[in-house]
């Protein structure tokens, strides 16, 4: 008699089903052709493994779901380190925001979003839950327009219609662009104490664009020549920032009787990107010294204003 073969059917353990690779091969079918073929076997990433596919990567971690990844959102986040960054492991799919301009991926440490007109930025801790907490996008600050960034004291990050600051003291804080004046603008007279018979005027007009106007007047009264040396100084209260704009020249005495007038004009990035900061609160203080070395300024600013953690120089 013959036997008959015995046909055994390999037995797949559930346990199968929480490899990384089945249950990233099991989100992209679900996904449809939006990632495209594997390019790569399962990689370490971080925490936890990714498969890399035409279309961005699928990561899946211990305790996170399978997320796809791609376009402009997953070059910001590989620019952060992607899984082995701060940002950790995303734990959404790229997703559509809710006032359908722009797209955003949640990780475990933060947030990426992006849209045509903004490019990918993200935001995480304490700003994120301000930003939150205002309605997100769909607040009036919009989108990000920048990654959280260092700043004297704090970090902030920029967003379309204004900013949001975090310092120790007093935490996270928003700033609106709308409400944010054109320009700042300050005149101050010099008039020299004891037997320097110099004085005049002096005016400082700075626009929200980056631009300013550094213009003043001094004459001299007496019989010497001098040199003279006037600042104007500009200070972010929030951020301890100083912008110094300063003037060197000559003013004649009896024989000459030449003035010294100047009208100094100039456009500054650091200005331009201080300008929430100068907005929030400031303080403009003018100085005027004659026959002196004007090196010493920063000095003197440091001494008096304690709070000053830097001086930048605009002229």
């Amino acid at each position: 008699m013959t036997s008959k073969p015995v046909i055994t059917t390999p037995i797949s353990s559930p346990l199968d089903d929480l490899l990384p690779e089945r249950r990233i091969r099991a989100h992209a079918k679900e996904l449809g052709d939006g990632p495209g073929a594997e390019v790569s076997d399962l990689e370490p990433a971080g925490t936890g493994n990714r498969i890399r596919f035409e279309n961005g990567a699928i990561y899946v971690g211990p305790e996170t779901s399978p997320s796809w990844v791609h376009g402009d959102i997953a070059a910001r986040y590989d620019s952060l380190g992607g899984g082995t960054g701060w940002l950790g492991l995303p734990i959404t799919d790229e997703t559509g925001t809710p006032d359908g301009r722009g797209r955003y991926n949640h990780f475990e440490g933060g947030s990426i979003y992006w849209t045509v007109a903004t490019g990918a930025f993200e935001v995480h801790g304490a700003l994120r839950d301000k930003w939150a907490s205002l309605g997100w996008e769909r607040s009036f600050l919009g989108y990000p327009i920048t990654d959280e960034t260092d700043t004297p004291g704090g970090r902030f990050n920029r967003f379309e219609g204004g900013s949001v600051y975090w310092t120790p003291a007093a935490g996270p804080f928003e700033l609106h662009t709308q409400s944010l004046p054109s320009s700042i603008t300050a005149h101050g007279d010099i008039v020299f104490e004891g037997p320097v018979p110099v004085g005049g005027w002096v005016d400082i007009v700075v626009h929200s664009d980056g631009s300013f106007v550094f213009s003043g007047h001094l004459h001299d009264s007496g019989a010497p020549d001098y040199t003279d040396s006037v600042v104007s100084v500009v200070i972010a209260k929030s951020t301890g920032i100083a912008y110094l704009f300063p003037h060197n020249g000559k003013v004649g005495g009896l024989l000459s009787r030449t003035d010294d007038n100047w009208s100094d004009k100039g456009t500054r990035q650091e200005l331009l990107d201080a300008w929430a900061d100068l907005s929030a609160g400031y303080q403009v203080h003018f100085e005027a010294k004659v026959d002196w070395d004007p090196a010493g300024w920063v000095e003197i600013i440091k001494k008096a204003y304690p709070y000053v953690v830097m001086v930048v120089e605009m002229l």
